[in-house]
């Protein structure tokens, strides 16, 4: 069992969301190693409005082992350039971080992501573990 928000999520919960996913006009990936084929976290473009070109990125790497080894680059690299390819054809990706996650800014601004403004007060965020 794990926690978001609020909201004690089960297994149940979680294996209803993806499904939900899977009915949707989203683009979302799993990252794998290369080395051992092990999950250890998730890409997504979501919502998508195709009649504007525009998509919101989101990424997770849950395994903190892994942090800091060039995955989340990597797989945000590809990510983002498929979003432009002529497959998907988007004119535009956003996405929201936390200011103080100062690795995760750093990163999107070398995708070349630029702040376009600022929330502030925006989450409030009760976690139940």
């Amino acid at each position: 069992m794990f926690a978001v928000r609020d909201e004690t999520v089960t297994i149940e919960k979680l294996i209803d969301y993806l499904k939900s996913v899977e009915e949707q006009s989203i683009l979302f990936w799993a990252i794998v190693t290369r080395e051992e084929g092990k999950h250890i976290g998730n890409i997504k473009i979501d919502p998508i409005d195709m009649e504007s070109k525009f998509g919101e990125y989101g990424i997770m790497l849950g395994d903190k082992t892994e942090w800091g080894k060039g995955y989340a680059k990597e797989a945000s690299e590809r990510i983002v350039q498929y979003c432009f390819s002529d497959e998907v054809d988007l004119r535009k990706v956003n996405l929201g971080v936390v200011e103080d996650n100062h690795d995760a800014v750093e990163l999107y601004k070398k995708l070349g992501f630029e702040i376009e403004g600022v929330y502030r007060l925006h989450v409030l965020s009760l976690i139940h573990i």
